[in-house]
């Protein structure tokens, strides 16, 4: 069962980094600058703010981690937060965020967990956390988040035993 936790990761998000420019040409730049964008990392839970600890893959038996995705775009106040995980091997997802709807495949794959909640710094990010224990199965997920009418490409993280 997964379980959702969330607090302000952005000081350490920005410390690290993940979204300083690549060189590349100035019209470039210019399309892409007001694209929304996603980044995902496995954080330190032991801290606060949450170090990010540069990788994509967790341990089920490592309770000091969390697996976090943040999106950086213009939201408005409130948005609508849909997160599709597919993993390797059956599994029971669980959400924490009030009024949040969980829906499940039929082989228990494929999980869509769904929520409305305000975003943070005025609509300029929204960000969810995930932690996985010994009842997860390990192996690959993917995870697509769509905030509003934006979906964000996939991304890949591993949990480990």
């Amino acid at each position: 069962m997964k379980k959702i936790s969330t607090f302000a990761l952005i000081a350490t998000l920005f410390s690290t980094s993940p979204f300083a420019a690549s060189p590349e040409s100035k019209e470039t730049a210019k399309d892409t600058a007001n694209e929304p964008t996603i980044y995902l990392s496995v954080f330190d839970r032991t801290q606060e703010p949450s170090p990010d600890l540069n990788k994509k893959e967790t341990s089920r038996s490592n309770k000091t981690e969390k697996v976090c995705w943040l999106a950086t775009g213009d939201f408005g106040k409130k948005a609508t937060v849909s997160e599709t995980f597919k993993a390797q091997a059956q599994s029971e997802f669980a959400s924490s965020i009030e009024n949040a709807k969980v829906v499940s495949s039929p082989n228990k794959k494929l999980h869509t967990i769904t929520y409305t909640r305000p975003t943070l710094e005025n609509g300029k990010y929204m960000m969810n956390c995930w932690t996985f224990d010994r009842r997860d199965p390990i192996g690959k997920y993917v995870l697509t988040v769509k905030i509003g009418k934006h979906e964000f490409e996939k991304q890949v993280f591993y949990v480990t035993e």
